[in-house]
């Protein structure tokens, strides 16, 4: 039986905080607040409340601090879901019982409220702005198509949350869970929820556009080059290269992946490797496995088809292999007349010699390793 708490993360909120605990009541249990270093008059007026639990940092430590402060006291407390939400009345108590009739439908999924229902006031442009970069990042780096990846309106599975290692802590910590969660496994749902601003003279915010926009872009680097870059794939155990792909793809068949999903994987970073998009192979190569699912670590093995030393051999072939297939009179071997011209005859070669060469590199890098994933697989499983 799911558990749920209201977490309520709290920084200088006097003016609204106790109306958000009033809305809360009645709806849910459990009121949970987390008091991140308030200078006003917060303290106090949490100080009074019997109906709440309070947790208190002696200082500001950001909206992620308090977050995972929460997160882990709830868990220890025998919670098992927990839905966050924001204490300056910009979310709509009454759309708790949505986020519990969702938490029932699916337990496992994280599920965020969606502000795509008008309600009053209109976002700043700050804030679309903000929502539109995270949707973006969130959906080209986890295949998650979804509309408000900065709401702070969701409900969390914690038994999900508590193995993940999140290091930020303020309000890129919601792009940075949402991102480490997804790479766990969990689902990210959303539903539409009524999008509610106050005026300018109302609204108390402490979102720095540009320094929480840089934190969060950081947040998006960093999974880049976490996620992206093929030579973290080789991030195992091995005195040499050789043993290090060994170890990797023993380690992706035991824990991760079936023979014929990693052969697929290590076939079309092969195929993207040799593509004549270079510069974007990865990027690319991150896009299409993230939506069609496969093994990232294996695909990424494969992009490094075309990582040095191998990257001259394979223009080398595209070149002779497009000269197969061009006309005698515009061969890169061939034609007469300025360098210009022989570089773009070789130019024109190489593309059609890589379109040609990556699906059958790829057939080959198939054809090879799935006797072999298909050997090692079983026997270390046994």
């Amino acid at each position: 039986m799911n558990l749920c708490a209201v977490l309520i993360p709290v920084y200088n909120n006097e003016q609204t905080v106790a109306t958000v605990i009033d809305q809360v009541k009645g709806r849910i249990d459990r009121i949970i607040v987390v008091n991140d270093g308030s200078t006003d008059r917060t303290s106090e007026i949490l100080s009074l409340r019997s109906d709440i639990e309070l947790i208190s940092h002696e200082i500001n430590r950001g909206k992620g601090a308090a977050l995972r402060t929460g997160f882990e006291y709830a868990f220890a407390h025998g919670v098992t879901h927990v839905l966050s939400i924001d204490a300056d009345c910009q979310h709509n108590a009454d759309e708790i019982p949505l986020f519990l009739e969702k938490c029932a439908e699916d337990p496992e999924s994280i599920w965020i409220g969606a502000r795509t229902i008008f309600g009053s006031g209109k976002a700043p442009l700050k804030n679309r702005l903000g929502r539109w970069f995270g949707n973006i990042w969130i959906r080209l780096f986890t295949g998650f198509d979804l509309h408000d990846t900065q709401s702070g309106y969701r409900l969390y599975p914690l038994a999900h949350l508590t193995p993940l290692e999140i290091k930020t802590n303020r309000y890129d910590y919601e792009q940075e869970v949402l991102l480490e969660a997804a790479w766990a496994g969990v689902t990210l749902k959303e539903f539409p929820i009524q999008q509610i601003y106050q005026s300018k003279e109302e609204r108390v915010s402490h979102f720095r556009p540009f320094r929480d926009f840089m934190r969060i872009a950081k947040v998006h680097i960093r999974a880049m080059v976490r996620h992206l870059n093929p030579f973290t794939t080789l991030a195992v155990e091995g005195n040499s290269v050789g043993e290090k792909i060994k170890n990797l793809a023993v380690r992706e068949l035991t824990s991760h992946t079936t023979p014929l999903k990693a052969s697929v994987a290590l076939a079309s970073g092969v195929f993207f490797g040799i593509l004549p998009i270079h510069g974007f192979q990865v990027v690319t190569l991150m896009f299409m496995a993230t939506k069609m699912k496969l093994n990232r670590p294996l695909a990424f093995l494969g992009v490094n088809v075309s990582a040095p030393p191998f990257l001259p051999f394979l223009i080398f072939a595209g070149v002779k292999i497009g000269d197969l297939f061009l006309p005698g009179s515009i061969q890169s071997v061939e034609v007469s007349g300025s360098l210009i011209e022989k570089g773009g005859a070789g130019f024109l070669a190489f593309l059609l010699g890589s379109l040609i060469l990556a699906p059958v590199a790829a057939s080959i890098a198939f054809l090879i390793s799935f006797p072999i994933f298909s050997v090692i697989g079983p026997q270390k499983r046994g």
